[in-house]
Protein backbone atom coordinates (compact mmCIF):
# COMPACT_ATOMS: atom_id res chain seq x y z
CA UNK A 1 0.00 0.00 0.00
CA UNK A 2 1.27 3.26 -1.04
CA UNK A 3 1.01 6.55 0.13
CA UNK A 4 -1.77 7.68 -2.38
CA UNK A 5 -3.74 4.59 -0.88
CA UNK A 6 -3.17 5.38 2.78
CA UNK A 7 -3.37 8.80 2.00
CA UNK A 8 -7.07 8.25 0.60
CA UNK A 9 -8.12 5.31 3.62
CA UNK A 10 -7.80 8.69 5.83
CA UNK A 11 -9.53 10.96 3.93
CA UNK A 12 -12.71 8.43 3.53
CA UNK A 13 -12.42 7.27 7.61
CA UNK A 14 -12.79 11.28 8.51
CA UNK A 15 -15.10 12.17 5.55
CA UNK A 16 -12.27 14.12 3.47
CA UNK A 17 -10.13 16.87 4.14
CA UNK A 18 -11.87 19.34 6.56
CA UNK A 19 -12.71 16.07 8.36
CA UNK A 20 -9.19 14.84 8.22
CA UNK A 21 -8.28 18.34 9.89
CA UNK A 22 -10.62 18.64 12.02
CA UNK A 23 -9.55 15.01 13.64
CA UNK A 24 -6.24 15.98 13.10
CA UNK A 25 -6.64 19.26 15.14
CA UNK A 26 -8.82 17.26 18.05
CA UNK A 27 -5.85 14.34 18.48
CA UNK A 28 -3.27 17.39 18.49
CA UNK A 29 -5.07 18.61 21.52
CA UNK A 30 -6.04 15.01 23.07
CA UNK A 31 -9.71 15.12 22.33
CA UNK A 32 -9.88 12.72 19.23
CA UNK A 33 -12.45 10.10 19.06
CA UNK A 34 -12.19 7.15 17.13
CA UNK A 35 -13.98 7.61 13.89
CA UNK A 36 -15.51 5.03 11.42
CA UNK A 37 -14.36 4.56 8.16
CA UNK A 38 -17.85 4.27 5.37
CA UNK A 39 -15.94 0.93 4.92
CA UNK A 40 -16.20 -0.09 8.09
CA UNK A 41 -20.38 0.59 8.95
CA UNK A 42 -20.90 -1.01 5.30
CA UNK A 43 -19.51 -4.16 7.11
CA UNK A 44 -21.30 -3.83 10.06
CA UNK A 45 -24.30 -3.46 8.39
CA UNK A 46 -23.63 -6.02 6.05
CA UNK A 47 -22.68 -8.62 8.94
CA UNK A 48 -26.00 -7.18 10.59
CA UNK A 49 -28.45 -8.40 7.86
CA UNK A 50 -30.79 -11.64 8.12
CA UNK A 51 -29.21 -14.84 7.19
CA UNK A 52 -31.04 -16.76 4.26
CA UNK A 53 -34.15 -16.53 2.45
CA UNK A 54 -37.43 -15.36 4.48
CA UNK A 55 -41.07 -16.90 4.31
CA UNK A 56 -41.86 -15.08 0.84
CA UNK A 57 -38.61 -16.04 -0.80
CA UNK A 58 -36.70 -12.39 -0.43
CA UNK A 59 -33.11 -12.10 0.35
CA UNK A 60 -31.77 -9.09 2.51
CA UNK A 61 -29.27 -7.10 0.50
CA UNK A 62 -28.52 -3.95 2.81
CA UNK A 63 -30.07 -1.98 5.82
CA UNK A 64 -32.51 0.89 4.65
CA UNK A 65 -30.50 3.54 5.50
CA UNK A 66 -27.78 2.35 2.78
CA UNK A 67 -29.55 2.82 0.00
CA UNK A 68 -30.20 6.47 0.01
CA UNK A 69 -32.92 8.06 -2.60
CA UNK A 70 -31.68 8.64 -5.99
CA UNK A 71 -28.45 5.59 -5.47
CA UNK A 72 -27.96 2.14 -6.34
CA UNK A 73 -25.03 -0.61 -5.76
CA UNK A 74 -24.64 -4.00 -6.44
CA UNK A 75 -25.44 -7.14 -4.72
CA UNK A 76 -25.43 -10.67 -4.65
CA UNK A 77 -28.61 -12.30 -4.47
CA UNK A 78 -28.55 -16.26 -4.60
CA UNK A 79 -25.35 -15.78 -6.91
CA UNK A 80 -26.60 -13.97 -9.46
CA UNK A 81 -25.32 -9.91 -8.95
CA UNK A 82 -28.30 -7.75 -9.09
CA UNK A 83 -28.43 -3.84 -9.08
CA UNK A 84 -30.51 -2.23 -6.60
CA UNK A 85 -32.17 1.55 -6.79
CA UNK A 86 -33.90 3.53 -4.46
CA UNK A 87 -36.14 6.62 -6.87
CA UNK A 88 -38.94 8.59 -5.37
CA UNK A 89 -38.69 6.17 -1.93
CA UNK A 90 -39.61 3.30 -4.09
CA UNK A 91 -36.72 0.13 -4.71
CA UNK A 92 -35.91 -1.29 -7.93
CA UNK A 93 -33.78 -4.35 -8.67
CA UNK A 94 -32.62 -5.60 -12.34
CA UNK A 95 -29.81 -7.20 -13.65
CA UNK A 96 -26.62 -6.00 -12.81
CA UNK A 97 -24.74 -6.84 -16.41
CA UNK A 98 -25.25 -4.53 -19.39
CA UNK A 99 -26.67 -6.28 -22.45
CA UNK A 100 -24.17 -4.40 -24.68
CA UNK A 101 -20.64 -5.50 -23.04
CA UNK A 102 -21.81 -6.23 -19.53
CA UNK A 103 -21.12 -3.44 -17.58
CA UNK A 104 -22.27 -3.28 -14.53
CA UNK A 105 -25.37 -1.21 -14.04
CA UNK A 106 -25.58 -1.01 -10.19
CA UNK A 107 -22.23 1.23 -10.80
CA UNK A 108 -23.50 3.76 -13.21
CA UNK A 109 -25.67 7.13 -13.22
CA UNK A 110 -28.94 7.36 -12.03
CA UNK A 111 -31.19 10.15 -13.26
CA UNK A 112 -34.80 9.17 -12.38
CA UNK A 113 -35.68 5.96 -13.37
CA UNK A 114 -32.94 5.90 -15.79
CA UNK A 115 -29.62 4.69 -15.29
CA UNK A 116 -26.50 4.85 -17.73
CA UNK A 117 -24.59 2.00 -17.89
CA UNK A 118 -20.87 3.28 -16.69
CA UNK A 119 -19.49 1.56 -19.59
CA UNK A 120 -20.65 2.65 -23.10
CA UNK A 121 -23.62 4.96 -22.05
CA UNK A 122 -26.77 2.53 -22.83
CA UNK A 123 -29.91 3.68 -20.40
CA UNK A 124 -32.22 1.45 -19.06
CA UNK A 125 -35.25 2.09 -16.77
CA UNK A 126 -34.72 0.38 -13.51
CA UNK A 127 -38.15 0.34 -12.76
CA UNK A 128 -39.15 -1.65 -16.22
CA UNK A 129 -35.78 -3.24 -17.18
CA UNK A 130 -36.67 -1.29 -20.37
CA UNK A 131 -33.57 -0.73 -22.88
CA UNK A 132 -34.55 2.77 -24.08
CA UNK A 133 -30.75 3.15 -26.37
CA UNK A 134 -31.76 -0.69 -27.89
CA UNK A 135 -35.39 -1.54 -27.17
CA UNK A 136 -35.38 -5.07 -27.68
CA UNK A 137 -32.13 -5.38 -25.76
CA UNK A 138 -34.02 -5.56 -22.02
CA UNK A 139 -32.84 -6.75 -18.58
CA UNK A 140 -34.37 -8.86 -16.37
CA UNK A 141 -36.11 -7.31 -12.90
CA UNK A 142 -36.47 -8.57 -9.68
CA UNK A 143 -39.43 -8.26 -6.55
CA UNK A 144 -37.92 -6.29 -4.54
CA UNK A 145 -39.26 -4.78 -0.61
CA UNK A 146 -38.52 -2.88 2.63
CA UNK A 147 -39.28 -4.60 5.91
CA UNK A 148 -37.86 -4.46 9.26
CA UNK A 149 -34.89 -2.08 8.08
CA UNK A 150 -33.62 -4.07 5.11
CA UNK A 151 -33.92 -3.65 1.46
CA UNK A 152 -35.00 -7.23 0.25
CA UNK A 153 -34.77 -8.57 -3.41
CA UNK A 154 -37.16 -11.60 -4.31
CA UNK A 155 -37.82 -13.58 -7.76
CA UNK A 156 -37.13 -12.51 -10.95
CA UNK A 157 -40.10 -10.84 -12.69
CA UNK A 158 -39.33 -10.51 -16.27
CA UNK A 159 -36.81 -11.88 -18.40
CA UNK A 160 -33.82 -10.10 -20.02
CA UNK A 161 -32.41 -10.53 -23.84
CA UNK A 162 -29.70 -13.27 -23.92
CA UNK A 163 -27.81 -11.15 -26.72
CA UNK A 164 -24.91 -9.80 -25.80
CA UNK A 165 -22.92 -7.39 -27.60
CA UNK A 166 -23.35 -4.73 -30.65
CA UNK A 167 -22.36 -1.09 -31.70
CA UNK A 168 -21.44 1.83 -29.70
CA UNK A 169 -20.76 5.49 -29.94
CA UNK A 170 -17.85 5.76 -27.54
CA UNK A 171 -15.93 8.69 -29.71
CA UNK A 172 -12.96 6.59 -30.52
CA UNK A 173 -12.32 5.96 -34.23
CA UNK A 174 -10.95 2.58 -35.45
CA UNK A 175 -8.65 1.79 -38.13
CA UNK A 176 -8.74 -1.23 -40.55
CA UNK A 177 -5.19 -2.12 -42.00
CA UNK A 178 -5.20 -4.86 -44.65
CA UNK A 179 -2.15 -6.35 -45.94
CA UNK A 180 -1.03 -5.81 -49.82
CA UNK A 181 -2.30 -9.09 -51.45
CA UNK A 182 0.93 -11.44 -51.81
CA UNK A 183 2.92 -9.21 -49.11
CA UNK A 184 5.03 -11.38 -47.04
CA UNK A 185 5.33 -10.51 -43.03
CA UNK A 186 8.42 -9.06 -41.60
CA UNK A 187 10.47 -11.32 -39.83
Amino acid sequence: MGFRDVFQTKLNKHGGMVGLAKHAAKKASGKAEPVQSSHDLLLAALASLPKGLDADGFQAVITSELLPEGDGNTYQVQGINVAVFRVDGATYAIEDACPHEDGPLGEGTLKGCIVTCPYHDWHFDVSTGECTTEPDRPVATYATKEADGFVWVGAKLTEGTQTRGGDHDDGLKTYRVEAQPGAKPKD
